[in-house]
């Protein structure tokens, strides 16, 4: 069998995804199927290190990063330096969410391993 056509008839299968599944179904019979979406974040296996992106460095980017993480300034100047990492060996979902928190305040991130997700637009500062 052919994994791009229904085993029961033979017709080419149409593949969606709904929300964490991935769903086959036949165009021409009753013939469905449905599986873990591997390509959702919390099936992602690799772990990520996040930095600070911004127009702006030093105190300025530390401020902008405390408030966005509820952290002192001072705790964030190597990150803010682009000396260190503003988090290490996190999972695809915490990627998402940092990227959440920090893209209202002006700042983006740069992720190794590269990502494969979207991730949202950067706002402008206030």
């Amino acid at each position: 069998m052919d994994p791009a056509t229904c085993p029961d008839c033979g017709a080419e299968l149409r593949r969606g995804t709904d929300e964490a599944c991935v769903v086959f179904t036949c165009p021409r019979c009753p013939w469905r199927a449905v599986t873990s979406n591997l390509d959702v974040p919390p099936y992602d296996p690799l772990r990520y290190r996040v930095f600070a992106t911004a127009d702006v460095r030093g105190k300025l980017l530390a401020v902008r990063l405390g408030l966005a993480l509820g952290q002192p300034a001072r705790a964030m100047l190597a990150a803010a330096a682009g000396r260190a990492a503003i988090a290490q060996d996190v999972d695809a979902c915490e990627v998402q969410r940092l990227a959440q928190l920090l893209a209202p305040a002006g700042v983006g991130v740069r992720i190794e391993p590269p990502f494969r997700r979207p991730l949202p637009a950067v706002g402008p500062t206030r």
